[in-house]
């Protein structure tokens, strides 16, 4: 179940089928051997394809479509997804027609009957309609599961910059990434992150947080690790955190002040209890009521 869309040129167009294929060489992975490109955030978990359909010679030039030239290129994305895998993807496509000056033929939009520029953002509400329909539809026969949009989009925003974050903010600061898991009990989608040895850190917007301990008694180390609310975490250590970048953390100086505060933290439980680890690609934004 997927939406698919079709690149075509206009007939006096420079751009050829090796500009296209060293331009997807450029930016995304390939298959070995194959005429399939992917793209795959492994800090997001978004992915989609590009794949190119050797021509049919005896292929009908349909009306509407006499002044182009088909690349036979398409680009590929699923449906039953967050909405992000379009707020991700679609950029991407309109980057990759304006950089090649193409066109897109999209069968899912109906009465289109030519080639045209679509922008990211027409793509993204056509995308996301059928989107929204099929996750209502299919949401119990493939037993989906279900994350507000605005949760969702935000820890697909923090995730996407992530890296970036990183970066700006240097080894000092350690920037976690967010993860989802399905709740045992209710079924419920939260999210989390870790946070390792009350190490400086930047706090996300999550549900939860996995505590990782090391504590030194007599002659050994206790390794010990469990859930906290992140509520709890924000009362705990309100004194301690501070703005940098524009996200909450806690600077060096300060980890260094809570070392007795982070060790006295109670789980609430262990993870494995609570609740299972959940790809994105079992997610959606929209159920039936």
């Amino acid at each position: 179940m997927s939406y698919d869309l079709y690149f075509y040129k206009e007939k006096n167009s420079p751009t050829t089928n090796a500009d296209i294929k060293n331009y997807l060489v450029e930016k995304l992975r390939n298959s070995k051997n194959s005429d399939q490109y992917w793209y795959q955030n492994k800090e997001t978990g978004v992915y989609f394809s590009f794949e190119y359909s050797e021509p049919d010679s005896e292929e009908e030039v349909l009306e509407g479509f006499e002044d182009f030239d088909n690349t036979n290129w398409m680009f590929n994305i699923n449906f039953l997804r967050p909405q992000f895998f379009g707020l991700e993807a679609f950029p991407f496509v309109e980057n990759f027609i304006n950089d090649l000056d193409l066109l897109v033929y999209n069968p899912q939009i109906g009465g289109a009957e030519t080639a045209i520029k679509y922008t990211q953002n027409d793509l993204f509400v056509n995308w996301n309609n059928i989107n929204y329909s099929n996750s209502i539809e299919y949401y119990n026969e493939y037993e989906l599961f279900y994350l507000e949009p605005d949760k969702s989009n935000k820890s697909w925003e923090f995730n996407k910059n992530r890296c970036a974050l990183q970066e700006e903010l240097g080894e000092t600061i350690f920037v976690p990434g967010i993860f989802y898991f399905k709740e045992h009990k209710t079924g419920k989608i939260s999210t989390l992150c870790v946070w390792p040895e009350h190490i400086p850190i930047v706090i996300p917007k999550v549900d939860y947080f996995i505590i990782q301990k090391k504590v030194k008694k007599l002659f050994k180390t206790i390794e010990t690790s469990g859930l906290i609310p992140s509520n709890i975490i924000q009362d705990t250590f309100k004194e301690y955190i501070t703005k940098d970048k524009g996200h909450e953390t806690i600077s060096p100086s300060n980890s260094m002040r809570i070392e007795k505060l982070f060790n006295g933290l109670k789980f609430c439980c262990d993870f494995k209890s609570f609740g299972e680890g959940m790809t994105v690609d079992k997610i959606v934004n929209y159920k039936s009521n």
